[in-house]
């Protein structure tokens, strides 16, 4: 399966999950019409976007009320056996450190299974 497969299987079992949106980016530059557009910065992961994090709040020994807001989650998508080069490696490393470091969740997955286990994660709170 290609890397662009598994970003849109990614996607299609993610959409079907109502606490999460999640968008594909693309980063890098491209030329169009023979003008170079600059996409997202390098390094920025293959899937952005927001999951529902529920917390309940207790009061005098009881849940008084459950609250739900929103995490920012980053996936870095990865054919299993593919090779990035050290250089771009090290820019999406930093990038999901810096979305841990500001609060969000990050990971890299390599399956439609491994990102709804990082997305069960980032509901519970969890970094990575």
């Amino acid at each position: 399966m290609s890397e662009t497969a598994l970003q849109k299987a990614i996607l299609a079992a993610l959409a079907l999950d109502v606490d999460v949106m999640a968008l594909r980016i693309n980063s890098g530059r491209i030329l169009l019409q023979g003008r170079a557009i600059q996409l997202a910065p390098a390094g920025t992961s293959d899937i952005l976007g927001l999951v529902t994090h529920r917390r309940a709040v207790v009061a005098l020994g009881i849940i008084d009320e459950v609250v739900g807001f929103g995490v920012f989650f980053a996936l870095e998508v990865k054919v299993p056996g593919s090779r990035t080069k050290p250089e771009r490696a090290a820019k999406q490393a930093a990038f999901r450190e810096d979305v841990r470091r500001l609060g969000g969740f990050a990971a890299e997955v390599d399956s439609v299974e491994a990102a709804l286990d990082a997305i069960k994660r980032a509901k519970r709170g969890e970094s990575s």
